[in-house]
């Protein structure tokens, strides 16, 4: 989460965000919102915590019908929980009152065998990736928006790669059919 964005709604960098999910012309008769079947559903996958630039593409392109937003983990070494509660919660009562009629989902933090910070503080940063995601679960509830967990732990062999921060082929294909799962439902 880059601190002076949210606060100052200002690019700290050009991103642009484009839809991600294609959605099949028999599923968009169910589309969230959408009963017209030739229109295109639009879902956006936002993977970085700056709302400067969904403001900027709503605004050229119109509102989304479906927002993702997944928060990274190097947010939680770098911040404390109180500004990252904070964050979350001014971020989407952003992105609540800018999209009002758009659904929000919040992805989970998955686990992490290195936090990229001393090993001793892994445990800390664990509990603080619990508390942050049952923030999100609370802000859904409040929003009316809905939750993506997925059962991806560290104990289980074959969803990390040999380096033990990134998702294996196995873990990769179980968290976009997560993805892809939740966002049919509502599509």
């Amino acid at each position: 989460m880059a601190t002076r964005n949210l606060h100052n709604r200002e690019p700290a960098r050009e991103h642009v965000v484009e839809p991600a999910v294609v959605v099949p012309p028999a599923k968009r008769l169910r589309a969230w919102g959408n009963n017209d079947a030739r229109e295109a559903l639009d879902i956006w996958v936002k993977e970085d915590s700056i709302p400067f630039w969904a403001g900027k593409r709503a605004e050229a392109r119109g509102k989304p019908q479906v927002l993702v937003v997944h928060l990274g983990r190097n947010d939680l070494v770098r911040h404390s929980l109180r500004l990252i509660f904070k964050l979350v919660n001014q971020t989407f009562d952003y992105i609540r009152e800018a999209f009002h009629d758009t659904l929000l989902v919040w992805v989970d933090i998955l686990p992490c065998f290195n936090w990229k910070a001393p090993e001793a503080e892994n445990g800390a940063i664990d509990r603080k990736r619990k508390q942050t995601n049952q923030l999100g679960h609370q802000v859904m509830r409040r929003t009316g928006g809905q939750v993506l967990h997925l059962d991806i732990d560290l104990k289980t062999k074959g969803f990390f790669r040999a380096d033990r921060v990134h998702l294996s082929d196995v873990g990769l294909e179980m968290y976009l059919d997560g993805k892809r799962e939740l966002l049919l439902a509502f599509c």
